[in-house]
């Protein structure tokens, strides 16, 4: 299991999303995604971290969450979470 880095992240998205029940959704996919975090993940080409994209399956519009896995501190660095365009 990771930890998470980057909680300002995920605050900020959690502080600007009204709808209770995707905050909450948000926050069980988050338990989810420290036990298996590339299950799911897509590898973002041309940068040389390991650097990563996933799709969160949120109610209405899904969100896209770019971490980065810094395997050495067994930790996730939550870098960006925006809506799916």
């Amino acid at each position: 299991m990771y930890q998470i880095s980057g909680n300002a992240e995920i605050f900020k998205w959690l502080e600007r999303e009204t709808d209770s029940n995707r905050r909450l959704v948000m926050l069980d996919w988050l338990v989810e995604f420290v036990r298996e975090p590339l299950k799911t993940a897509q590898r973002v080409p041309g940068i040389l971290a390991p650097v990563y994209i996933t799709i969160v399956p949120l109610p209405g519009i899904p969100a896209v969450v770019r971490f980065l896995v810094a395997d050495q501190f067994n930790t996730l660095v939550v870098k960006k979470i925006v809506p799916l365009p």
